[in-house]
């Protein structure tokens, strides 16, 4: 059945041809806001498909007014007492390279291996402090920071770049804590990663960041509370599930889907790897699925930008004390 659309006079409707709705713009000399038309049409397939809270999603969407900006996308980092945080160092100096105007820490930055609950008591989980887990992760916001402080010494122009943390479920380990031991409130909490010491704005745990069009989350869901997830086509889900341009982490893999919306623009949908070398046991042969880098989106605006990866390796021999 034909969908009615604000947009078009009574009595007419979308049909399945893009070019009908272009057609009447055209002849009618409509300029819709870009977001408005990318609202309704999110309104219209997203009720018919239940998912109210990708609704909320496509009205909380913002646009950045301004020039094409470019993001740096930081995929789960899992600093982790077992591994070393030389890594951070080479990101800090990536960023005064680069000079991205948007960085976005995906989630999953501090692993907390001590408050995995399933481990307590275990074996595996013997000589994990909580004490180790924190350190380690605020020393990796310390070491891009000492990066970005080192290049704006004494400079008219400081590169001040807008950083932003998607909590990720390592992350939500903490809230969870308290919830189980309420006792905890007030001592331990979300601060204690350092974002807000280092500059980085937050957005909870599930919650979308809404960028110059993009949505960045963790993970997106699907009715019920389910990660969409999938070894296939990952990306390709997240755009048929959501029909937004969004950005995740979470599976430490790499994909990315584009598509062209109904009136003639790019929606994209990607999957941003991981920012780390080691390998996890837990993870067996999955491990050499995982795509280690960081991920580039130029010129962005208005829900789309340009993907490049940027591999460990290449990172390594262009940024770390060794290489360039």
């Amino acid at each position: 059945m034909p969908l009615p659309h604000p947009l078009l006079p009574r009595g007419h409707h979308l049909t399945h041809k893009p070019s009908a709705l272009r057609q009447w713009l055209q002849d009618n000399n409509q300029t819709p806001e870009p977001l408005d038309l990318g609202a309704q049409l999110a309104d219209a397939h997203v009720v018919a498909r239940g998912l109210q809270r990708d609704l909320a999603l496509a009205r909380a969407q913002v646009s950045h007014t301004g020039p094409p900006r470019t993001h740096l996308v930081i995929g789960d980092a899992h600093s982790d007492p077992a591994a070393p945080n030389e890594r951070f160092t080479w990101l800090g100096r990536v960023l005064v390279d680069l000079k991205p105007d948007v960085v976005v820490d995906i989630g999953d930055w501090a692993t907390l291996g001590s408050l995995y609950h399933k481990d307590w008591g275990k074996m595996r989980g013997e000589g994990k402090r909580l004490s180790d887990d924190l350190a380690v992760a605020v020393e990796a916001r310390a070491l891009v920071d000492a990066e970005l402080r080192a290049y704006n010494k004494g400079r008219r122009n400081p590169y001040r770049p807008a950083l932003y943390s998607t909590l990720g479920n390592h992350e939500d380990r903490l809230v969870g804590t308290i919830e189980r031991a309420p006792h905890l409130a007030g001592t331990l909490s979300l601060d204690a990663l350092g974002h807000a010491r280092y500059g980085w704005a937050v957005s909870p745990f599930l919650t979308p960041l809404a960028l110059d069009g993009i949505l960045y989350q963790h993970y997106w869901t699907a009715p019920g509370g389910r990660a969409v997830a999938s070894e296939k086509h990952h990306a390709a889900q997240l755009l048929d599930k959501g029909l937004l341009s969004c950005v995740q982490g979470h599976s430490h893999r790499y994909d990315l889907s584009v598509r062209r919306r109904w009136d003639g623009r790019k929606a994209m949908a990607l999957v941003a790897g991981c920012f780390f070398e080691h390998t996890e046991p837990w993870a067996g042969p999955d491990n050499d699925l995982w795509a280690r880098g960081l991920v580039v989106l130029r010129d962005v605006q208005d829900g789309f930008g340009h993907a490049e990866f940027l591999g460990m390796g290449r990172i390594r021999d262009t940024y770390s004390d060794s290489g360039g």
